[in-house]
């Protein structure tokens, strides 16, 4: 699958200079191959930037809500290791591990 996806792309580079070059005799195929391929170079970068912005955004928040969920387990945890957990808390700790485990 990792593969197909590369070359899927080629190959629809090619197919739509091919297209492009017998809409537009008059350009030669070398000019047309490298202005094409400069300009989807050029808007890949820039849709691959930000969506990776975009992306780092998701990524950050989701981990931050992973962590603040892992701290209150922890928490709910060291208490019933003392002993001072309640038996709500520890329920919503079990509810929530079960829930994960499944």
């Amino acid at each position: 699958m990792g593969y197909a996806n590369y070359l899927s792309i080629v190959l629809g580079y090619i197919n739509f200079v091919l297209i492009f070059s017998v809409k537009f005799q008059s350009l030669s195929l070398v000019e047309l191959l490298l202005t094409l391929g400069l300009g989807a170079a050029m808007l890949s970068m820039g849709v691959g930037y930000v969506h990776r912005i975009h992306q780092m955004k998701t990524d950050q928040d989701s981990a931050y809500e992973q962590s603040r969920l892992a701290a209150r387990v922890s928490i709910v945890t060291l208490k019933a290791i003392r002993g001072t957990a309640t038996d709500e808390e520890i329920e919503w700790a079990l509810n929530l591990l079960k829930g994960i485990a499944k």
